[in-house]
């Protein structure tokens, strides 16, 4: 056989503060898999450029490829016969840096397999296969899904549910040259947590919810007992960062994921170019390279475009 298409799939910022694992936004960041199949026997040649593409794996180890694996076994179909497999991935996503760049490429390798064996998996189906390579679900869904998604998993199944809210605000998303481990950061929070912590939480929460969809974000919303306590310390700064923003006006300001890169959101587009500046200069100040970024939530989740 012989095909060409392209795979679109969205970063992410998981949790968006006091929403632990539940909740993410797609960010308009997209890394991009460009795969052509040629009849021939079976080879796989995978090449990536762009953010980090030196330490990315270019065979059989690359998660794109272990993502499309464990779809190719579920639904039992023999890649093997495809032929000669070529993978170009444009990578505009940091890696290690909370911004979802694993679920991209997981997502664009079960999607590829699911694709080329006949779509015989749905969505959401999909979505449970990359959150268990994740070890998470929030971040996948939003890059999936596009858009505010919150994820409820039940005993036997998992609910998405959209916030379909307009979310017209500006990301100002400063991304330090720190590589912060989500296995390590994942391991350093605590296993019980205060009643008080967790309604806390929760009024954050329902809080973020209402805000979203009314329109009527405050800074309060965002606040978190859950994990940003334990993360923040794998972000040199981070408290002084957020009383920098939130004090010239930020709408809320969180770490993305796990880190090491921060978010804060911005009213307008003049607001999210002074957070820019603000951010370069504090970083420069404590001598740590970063990259600040403007960019906004993306409605569009996983697109495929067949050449």
């Amino acid at each position: 056989m012989h095909s060409k298409f392209v795979i679109e799939v969205p970063a992410s910022s998981g949790n968006l503060g006091c929403g632990f694992d539940i909740l993410s936004a797609a960010v308009d960041i997209v890394n991009t898999f460009e795969i052509e199949i040629k009849p021939g026997k079976f080879s796989l040649n995978i090449i990536p450029s762009g953010e980090n593409a030196d330490i990315v794996e270019r065979g059989k180890n690359n998660i794109f490829w272990k993502a499309a694996l464990v779809v190719f076994k579920k639904v039992k179909f023999d890649y093997r016969k495809l032929g000669r497999i070529n993978v170009k991935i444009n990578i505009k996503t940091p890696l290690m840096r909370g911004l979802g760049s694993s679920g991209t490429a997981h997502l664009a390798g079960a999607f590829f397999a699911n694709e080329v064996s006949g779509k015989k998996l749905s969505k959401l189906e999909i979505l449970k296969i990359c959150a268990h390579l994740e070890g998470h679900y929030d971040n996948v869904a939003s890059s999936l899904y596009g858009g505010i998604v919150l994820t409820v998993v039940l005993k036997d199944k998992v609910n998405v549910y959209p916030i379909r809210g307009k979310f017209n605000y500006p990301l100002t998303i400063a991304i330090p040259e720190i590589i912060v481990n989500t296995k390590s950061s994942r391991g350093s929070l605590p296993e019980v947590y205060s009643k008080r912590d967790v309604i806390f939480n929760l009024s954050r929460v329902a809080s973020l919810m209402y805000g979203i969809l009314e329109k009527g974000l405050e800074s309060f919303m965002f606040e978190d007992r859950i994990h940003t306590p334990y993360r923040k310390k794998f972000i040199k700064g981070f408290d002084e960062m957020k009383k920098m923003v939130e004090k010239a006006g930020a709408k809320g300001f969180f770490i993305s994921g796990s880190g090491s890169s921060v978010v804060a959101i911005a009213k307008n587009k003049k607001d999210a170019k002074t957070f820019k500046e603000m951010f370069e200069k504090f970083f420069k100040k404590l001598k740590i390279p970063c990259r600040v970024i403007i960019t906004k939530v993306r409605d569009k989740g996983v697109v495929i475009k067949h050449a």
